[in-house]
């Protein structure tokens, strides 16, 4: 691999020259300076040879300073990435020809440039349109050069992380065995750079459970066994992670070695390395959800588990300096950066994400709650057969004069509660009262873990018939928690009310107006992240209660302190983000009943997204100048979504004079995922509540939406806001959508075609795909055959009954037009049917069309004398039903 080896190609001179002389000065700091050189590289890419000159620079002045050539490499890898279609044929035989000349280079800038090249031509095509790409990099390791050696394998270790689907294809299973066998002879190597990397690429193919890989697995188990003894602590983290992956895809092959795997993972989660040990204790989680492992492997040492769980429960020093827990600090003003963002929301029915665990009130994942996670899931599998075993540790916790270990103690009383609580019931009263008084404990982490512990019972406590002992005490200690004089206190204790609320629901009205009382002087003497606390609890309370609150006591109390948050928090402040996320799921939940609280709240929200878009605009041209953060555009856009679908077509009238749509023009331009997300989400509600405005800009709007849906990429969420705005244009505007209907079937099709897609992305998909077969049947049927069934799965799994009546009816047009396409999954066919309900919002028209449509079936059927077999196969609820339903 010489790089003084010549090019099939020459530049002229002086091009030559400006494009060195551009690369050279992108180290300035003067912002006109970058802006002049973004212009005239955007002026350089119109040329055909753009991206010979950048090859050239890489690959042929070696005696350029190293930057130069590091920023060539990567103008090249961006050219390749955002211009693939202007390379041409010969350009990339030229590319993949000269760029492989330089994996070897002195320096590791540019090595690693020339690493992201290799990778961006396969990103950008495949494995197999670069067939010798593989064999050549699996050679290089065989080279004296160790530049060489490193460069090939940087690179090797990227390809097999990011395309190891594609190595596991039958048409490319050869180069995995290529791979393995001499990645494996590095697992000795006395470099460690290059044993890390052939412990990557052996770990991105244990997902795979490949042939290739299982072939000789045992063999590579024993090579991962040997590198745990290695002393390089990177070293031991990858044998922790390689091992968990094994855990959770394949543990029958790890079953000869689990004994010996469970001693190591108890030793890794007591290693000195903070990122070895929070893997490592991700282990009791994995083989928790594996019984007869755990049982065989786990219970004969589950003492020395929990023991170990324990103390790595314990606050680490380098915990409690973050913390900062030494003096009373509720009036100490939090920092800026303190307050954290909530993600916005997708759309589309599907199922919400499993909630995460809340391991105390701290927000930052560390080892304690590792610990905490590992011990709730062991609960969870082992019940109450665990209890011999903790409870002995714990009560030596609780009677310790260490601090520490106590709060250990409790936080582990907490996470174990959903799985031994009913078998924990006989001792709850002792441990309760106990932890009642742990709430006036002198230590705060104290006082702010026992009010999250016992927020794990809440339900007991509650529930409990002896209210005066219990229920009435636990609310008032709380509410005292609320106005403690450290946050970490107060945002436990305000948790904890959410917690009770979700827990109580309507139960808890004859308490609420105390609480809010509460929750409103807390308001004006909390700080950021306690606030933060506070408005998740009022969210919390209005999506629990909903219409409930406006009962003339409860939401004045609630708006009164929200209103005096959003007249002072100033326009550059991140408060204003929880507290729009806070108003929002108050519109929501309150629906007309907020409706008047929108305008002023609209209003400075439309004045907030002007001026961010302003601010994006001007940041173009000046990368230095400071105005609002591009979350507050998005923060806007989420309220306005939620007061959409709260006060419905009401909010036609705030719409109609004001800049919204015209601006939403611009904001659905912008190419970022999560302001695509929002703004994606944004346009459907207005097709959906306010179309007489946003009718004229559909045609600007609808070809974004379909070049916004992704599937492959790894912003789904923004893709699923993209179709879902579109099946509201479909669903809003019928026919009107035909111009471009075959753009977003082309887009939808290839949802369904991914083996990977996202299940809430495909149910979205399969709602709009319906929605346009109702309008536009022809256009959709053809394409049907391969899709039928999970197409099916998708509309019988709906719940939104809107969606599951316009899905139905595209999915009777479709078989009208082609019958046969129901026959080979029958059964399915008529259980989408049976699970719709009619409803007081349902076409009485729609029961009547159903209805015909599977009378034609039976007929169709009963002709050739199939449809009593065919009927006796269901199950009795679907018979009953098509019985009592449809008259079949």
């Amino acid at each position: 691999t010489s790089q003084q080896s010549k090019m099939a190609w020459n530049p002229d001179p002086n091009s030559l020259q400006m494009l060195l002389n551009l690369l050279r000065n992108i180290q300035s700091q003067e912002s006109a300076v970058h802006a002049d050189i973004n212009q005239k590289i955007e002026e350089l890419q119109q040329s055909p040879e753009f991206c010979r000159y950048l090859l050239y620079v890489l690959t042929q002045i070696p005696d350029a300073e190293f930057f130069m050539r590091a920023c060539a490499g990567l103008l090249l890898k961006k050219y390749i990435k955002s211009k693939p279609e202007n390379i041409s044929p010969d350009d990339q035989r030229l590319l993949k020809s000269e760029v492989i000349k330089v994996i070897g280079d002195p320096n590791v800038t540019v090595r690693k440039a020339v690493g992201i090249i290799i990778t961006t031509i396969i990103d950008v095509g495949s494995i197999a349109e670069w067939p010798d790409i593989i064999e050549f990099l699996v050679g290089c390791l065989d080279s004296n050069d160790e530049y060489v050696v490193d460069g090939a394998f940087s690179t090797l270790q990227k390809i097999c992380e990011d395309h190891w689907q594609q190595l596991d294809h039958p048409d490319n299973t050869r180069h995995i065995r290529v791979i393995l066998p001499k990645v494996f002879q590095y697992f000795q190597s006395s470099n460690l750079s290059h044993k890390k990397y052939a412990l990557q690429i052996m770990t991105s193919f244990l997902p795979l459970s490949s042939t290739a890989f299982l072939e000789d697995c045992h063999r590579y188990l024993q090579g991962i066994f040997y590198l745990a003894n290695d002393p390089n602590l990177e070293i031991q983290q990858l044998v922790v992670t390689a091992l968990l992956i094994v855990i959770d895809v394949r543990p029958d092959i790890l079953k000869p070695y689990l004994d010996t795997v469970v001693d190591f993972m108890l030793h890794s989660n007591k290693s000195d390395d903070k990122e070895i040990t929070m893997e490592s204790l991700d282990f009791w989680r994995l083989i928790s959800q594996l019984p007869h492992y755990c049982n065989e492997f786990v219970t004969p040492k589950i003492n020395v588990v929990l023991q170990t769980l324990l103390m790595r429960m314990m606050y680490t020093m380098d915990d409690l300096i973050d913390l900062e827990v030494v003096s009373p600090d509720g009036e100490i003003p939090d920092k800026p950066e303190d307050v954290q963002m909530t993600l916005t929301k997708t759309r589309g029915s599907a199922t919400e994400d499993e909630k995460e665990t809340d391991y105390d009130s701290n927000y930052h994942w560390n080892m304690r709650k590792c610990a905490a996670e590992a011990i709730d899931y062991l609960a969870y599998y082992y019940r109450g057969e665990l209890l011999p075993y903790v409870l002995p540790l714990l009560e030596i916790g609780f009677k310790s004069q260490n601090w520490l270990e106590r709060d250990a103690a409790l936080l582990a009383l907490g996470a174990i509660s959903d799985g031994v609580i009913k078998d924990l019931t006989p001792q709850l009263p002792t441990i309760v009262h106990y932890l009642f008084t742990l709430m006036r404990d002198d230590i705060p982490l104290i006082r702010s873990v026992s009010c999250w512990a016992l927020s794990r019972y809440s339900g007991w406590i509650f529930y409990h018939s002896d209210v005066e002992m219990y229920r009435n005490p636990y609310i008032m200690e709380l509410l005292n928690r609320v106005g403690d004089n450290f946050k970490r206190v107060q945002q436990s204790a305000t948790s904890s009310l959410a917690t009770l609320v979700e827990v109580a629901e309507a139960d808890i009205m004859p308490y609420l107006d105390t609480i809010l009382g509460v929750f409103s002087t807390a308001f004006k003497s909390f700080q950021s992240k306690s606030l933060l606390r506070l408005y998740d609890a009022i969210s919390t309370i209005t999506e629990v209660l909903g219409e409930q609150l406006d009962n003339g006591v409860l939401l004045p109390i609630i708006m009164e302190s929200l209103q005096y948050r959003w007249n002072n928090v100033p326009d550059d402040s991140r408060e204003l983000y929880p507290l729009l996320e806070c108003l929002r799921a108050l519109a929501e939940a309150l629906g007309m009943g907020f409706g008047k609280f929108s305008q002023p709240i609209y209003t400075r929200c439309l004045r907030l997204i002007k001026i961010g878009v302003e601010t994006i605009e001007r940041q173009k041209q000046d990368p230095t100048f400071q105005g609002l953060d591009r979350e507050i555009i998005i923060c806007s856009m989420d309220f306005i979504s939620g007061l959409c679908q709260g006060i419905r077509v009401s909010v036609e009238s705030l719409v109609k004079d004001s800049e919204l749509i015209p601006l939403l023009v611009e904001i659905v331009k912008f190419s970022a995922h999560d302001m695509c997300q929002s703004s994606y989400a944004l346009v459907g509600d207005m097709v959906r509540y306010c179309l007489v405005h946003i009718k004229p800009y559909l045609p600007h709007f609808i070809p974004i939406l379909t070049q916004g849906i992704q599937p492959g990429s790894r912003f789904v969420f923004a893709s699923n806001n993209a179709v879902w705005a579109l099946g509201e244009v479909v669903f809003c505007c019928g026919h009107d959508i035909e111009p471009y209907a075959a753009a977003i079937v082309e887009k939808l099709l290839l949802v369904f075609s991914l083996p990977n897609a996202d299940d809430k992305l495909i149910e979205t998909s399969a709602v709009t795909l319906a929605r346009i077969a109702f309008v536009l049947p022809q256009l959709v049927t053809p394409h049907m055959e391969p899709i039928m069934k999970p197409f099916c799965i998708c509309l019988l799994n709906l719940d939104d009954p809107e969606e599951k009546d316009s899905s139905l009816l595209g999915l009777a047009e479709i078989c009208k037009i082609n019958p046969l396409l129901a026959l080979p999954h029958f059964a399915l066919f008529c259980n989408v049917f049976a699970s719709w309900v009619p409803s007081e919002s349902t076409e009485p028209k729609n029961h009547q069309h159903f209805t015909e449509l599977l009378q034609n079936y039976k007929n169709y059927l009963g002709g050739s004398g199939q449809w009593e077999p065919v009927f006796n196969s269901f199950d009795q609820h679907l018979k009953e039903t098509m019985r009592k339903r449809y008259n079949l």
